[in-house]
C-alpha cells in the first residue's frame, strides 16, 4: 500500500483524480469551479480560454464522473457531482487566476443575462467581490440588500449591507478595481441611507446613531442636496429616538423637508414630513400637524419607490392619528386609524395594523368612547 501511495484524505483522492486529467480537461474543470456548483454551458463558453474544445472537455469530465448534465431545455446546464470536487478544483487555482476568472464570470453573466441581472444580484456581488472590483461588488451587494428588505428578510439584508460597508471602509484604492475617493464617498453615503432601513426595522437605533455620527461629514463631502436631505431626516428621527432631543429633532426634520423641497427629492421630503408629527406633538405643536399631513398626502403619489411610498404613508397616517388623539379630536383620530388599518391590511404590514399610540392617546380614546355611549 505504501508503494501505491494511496492518499490519506478524501480531498487527496479528489486532487489526485484532477491531477490525472489532461491539461485541457483540468483547466476546464477549474474554470467551471469558479462559475459555481451549477453552471450554464453558455456562461462557460464565454469564460473559458479555449471555447473550441469546450464540448469535448465537458463530455470527458462527465465520463470521469466529476460533473453531470442536469438540463438540456431550455439551456444546456451541468453541475458538479459533489461540492467537494468543486472546492478542490477551485483551490487548485492560483489567486491571480481566480480573480481574473471571477471577473470574467461576472462580465459573462451581465452580458448573457442582461435582462435578468436583478435575479443574479447576489451571484454578481460574490464574483465581483472575489475579483477585487469593489465598486461593482458594493453596487450588487446593495441591490441584494434591497431585494432582501423587500421580502422583510432583515438578517439577510443586514448581511449584504454589512459586507458592502466593510468593503468600502477597507478600500484604499490599491485593489484590482480601485474606487475613486469621491465615488467611494457617494457609494458609502447611499449605502448607509439604505442600511438605515434595516437598522430601523430591527430596532437598532443606537447602532444606527453611532454609524451616522461616525460619518457625519459624508453629506458635505458628497455635495448632493437630495442625499443630504435624507441624511438630515434620518438624523432628526434618530435624535428623538436615541437622545430624546425634541427641539433638535424638529430642527433637523424641518431643515430636511426644506432642503428636499428645494432639491426636488420627494422621497426625502416624504420621510421628513412623515416623521415630523412624532416630534411635534411632544413639543406641544400639534396644530401644525394637519397641514403637514395634507402636504404629505399630495406628495405621496410622486414618491418613485414603492417601499418608501408605503412606509411614508403608514408613518404619516399614524402620526396624524396620534396627534388627533392628543388634541382631543377622537372622532378624527378614529377615522384616521381606520384608514391606517385599511392601508396596513392592503400592504400586509403588521406595524400598520397595530399602531402604538401613547398612553394618553389610549385613555382619550376610551374616554371619548364612553362619552359617546
Amino acid at each position: 500500500m505504501d508503494e501505491v501511495g494511496v492518499p490519506s484524505t478524501i480531498r487527496g483522492v479528489i486532487a489526485a483524480r484532477i491531477d490525472g486529467l489532461s491539461a485541457d480537461r483540468r483547466r476546464v474543470l477549474r474554470e467551471v469551479s469558479v462559475v459555481g456548483r451549477d453552471f450554464l454551458h453558455r456562461l462557460v463558453h464565454q469564460v473559458t480560454d479555449r471555447p473550441d474544445g469546450l464540448d469535448a472537455s465537458l463530455l470527458d469530465l462527465v465520463g470521469a464522473d466529476l460533473i453531470r448534465g442536469t438540463a438540456i431545455d431550455p439551456e444546456l446546464e451541468y453541475a458538479f457531482k459533489h461540492a467537494l470536487t468543486q472546492e478542490v478544483a477551485y483551490e487548485g487555482l492560483p489567486r491571480r487566476d481566480r480573480e481574473a476568472l471571477h471577473e470574467r464570470v461576472a462580465r459573462a453573466i451581465e452580458s448573457a443575462l442582461a435582462d435578468r441581472t436583478g435575479e443574479f444580484a447576489e451571484t454578481l456581488a460574490y464574483h465581483y467581490e472575489r475579483s477585487g472590483h469593489v465598486e461593482e461588488a458594493v453596487t450588487y451587494l446593495q441591490r441584494s440588500g434591497r431585494k432582501a428588505l423587500d421580502r422583510y428578510a432583515l438578517a439577510e439584508a443586514d448581511s449584504h449591507y454589512r459586507n458592502a460597508y466593510a468593503l468600502l471602509i477597507a478600500e484604499t484604492g490599491s485593489g484590482t478595481g480601485p474606487v475613486d475617493p469621491a465615488r467611494r464617498d457617494r457609494l458609502l453615503l447611499e449605502l448607509i441611507l439604505d442600511w438605515a432601513q434595516v437598522h430601523y426595522y430591527q430596532g437598532r437605533f443606537g447602532d444606527l446613531h453611532q454609524l451616522v455620527t461616525a460619518h457625519a461629514e459624508l453629506p458635505e463631502r458628497v455635495g448632493d442636496d437630495g442625499l443630504h436631505a435624507r441624511w438630515l431626516a434620518w438624523s432628526g428621527h434618530l435624535v428623538i429616538n436615541v437622545l430624546g432631543g425634541i427641539r433638535e429633532s424638529i430642527r433637523l426634520l424641518e431643515e430636511a423637508a426644506a432642503l428636499a423641497e428645494r432639491s426636488g427629492d420627494v422621497t426625502a421630503e416624504a420621510y421628513a414630513l412623515a416623521w415630523l408629527p412624532w416630534s411635534l406633538y411632544p413639543a406641544g405643536r400639534t396644530r401644525e400637524v394637519p397641514a403637514l399631513w395634507e402636504r404629505l398626502q399630495a406628495l405621496l403619489p410622486a414618491v418613485p419607490d414603492l417601499h418608501h411610498r408605503r412606509y411614508a404613508h403608514i408613518k404619516g397616517l399614524g402620526g396624524a392619528a396620534t396627534t388627533a388623539v392628543v388634541r382631543g379630536r377622537t372622532r378624527e383620530a378614529r377615522d384616521l386609524a381606520r384608514d391606517l388599518l385599511a392601508v396596513g391590511g392592503e400592504q400586509g404590514k403588521r406595524r400598520g395594523r397595530r399602531p402604538r399610540l401613547p398612553a394618553l392617546g389610549a385613555r382619550l380614546v376610551r374616554r371619548d368612547r364612553c362619552r359617546v355611549r
